[in-house]
């Protein structure tokens, strides 16, 4: 049986969730991972495809351009200018559509998912005013689908300087608190062990940040 654009929707979340999950453990993504996320993201680009084709047929509409936010306007990844068909033009052709579906993050706090407009506004809000994504929820990120390559350099670099603990929200997306950092969790292990190593990936923690004890 085929699945529906919200199913599809709910395994890409799923398997981005796994991902973050793995990328802040510093532990590698197996590949297997990524080409579970590649098919639920092509099933999710033809199910979007097959709809608009339904729904557009009738009237011959004429396609209207995306509505795209007025600040850093020509800086984000541009859908017209990727590979035709890929999940990642086909993700952000609907700028109001979501690729990462509502739900319960790891933390159990209710989160709105992204539409590439509002992933937009985060990531326009974080350049803005920085903080540190790993002491965040991985599932209350928008991920990086809709950067560009230099605002992909620009996060990365940033990223890898210490940074202040998150706001209580991020263009009024919750920012709770990640619950993989507790005093023996194997992921703050890691991130600990990196830092001592000299990995210029994993800067250390601002002053003053603590971790609570095992839940």
């Amino acid at each position: 049986m085929a699945r529906t654009v919200e199913a599809c929707k709910k395994l890409i979340a799923t398997n981005r969730m796994y991902i973050q999950r793995l990328a802040a453990a510093g532990k590698p993504v197996p590949q297997w991972r990524w080409d579970r996320l590649a098919k639920f993201e092509a099933e999710l680009a033809a199910l979007i495809a097959d709809a608009n084709a339904v729904i557009a047929a009738p009237v011959r509409a004429a396609p209207v351009a995306p509505a795209v936010p007025v600040v850093a306007t020509g800086e984000w990844y541009n859908p017209s200018a990727g590979v035709e068909g890929t999940p990642q033009a086909a993700a952000l052709a609907a700028a109001d559509e979501p690729y990462i579906a509502a739900g319960y993050g790891q933390s159990g706090v209710w989160l709105p998912g992204f539409t590439p407009n509002s992933a937009r506004a985060w990531w326009a809000e974080w350049f803005a005013s920085p903080f540190d994504m790993r002491l965040v929820d991985p599932a209350a990120l928008p991920g990086s689908l809709v950067l560009s390559a230099e605002q992909g350099a620009r996060a990365v670099a940033l990223n890898k300087t210490t940074l202040p603990v998150p706001p209580a929200y991020c263009a009024g997306v919750p920012c709770p608190p990640n619950p993989n950092l507790y005093e023996g969790s194997a992921t703050l292990e890691a991130i600990r062990f990196m830092q001592a190593s000299g990995n210029p990936s994993f800067p250390p923690f601002a002053p003053g940040v603590t971790f609570p004890a095992h839940p």
